[in-house]
């Protein structure tokens, strides 16, 4: 997703991980796709209290809802600030769809893919 958005013309990426294989996997294609330099990588657990101020979009992908409702409990900058979500839930969307309601986040757009015969499944978040 971030060598996408460098792509795309975004001049500020960052990209998290907690664990330090799948980040340096990320550096890694960003390097052999000519974009690592755009990008900022980041060893943390969820969305890192730097970023205050920095960003406008969160994505979250690949993990279940309930992982991702922890992820957004330990920023609650995020919604004060007025970020957009992007989620991607694998499982318990009824968890997240409930935890997002009463945290005052609102889904805007539900829509999905599928994808050699799983569906997956993509929320606008704000």
């Amino acid at each position: 997703m971030p060598i996408a958005l460098v792509r795309r013309g975004e001049t500020q990426v960052y990209a998290s991980d907690v664990a330090e294989k799948p980040l340096a996997r990320a550096k890694a294609n960003a390097a052999r796709r000519g974009v690592a330099g755009a990008i900022t990588f980041l060893l943390a657990d969820g969305v890192p209290g730097e970023l205050r101020g920095k960003i406008g979009y969160v994505i979250i992908a690949g993990m279940g809802g309930e992982s991702i409702a922890a992820i957004l409990g330990t920023a609650p900058w995020v919604k004060s600030d007025g970020v957009k979500l992007i989620l991607q839930p694998q499982s318990k969307r009824d968890f997240l769809r409930g935890w997002l309601r009463d945290n005052g986040y609102e889904i805007q757009c539900d829509s999905g893919i599928t994808d050699g015969g799983r569906k997956y499944y993509i929320w606008s978040v704000e």
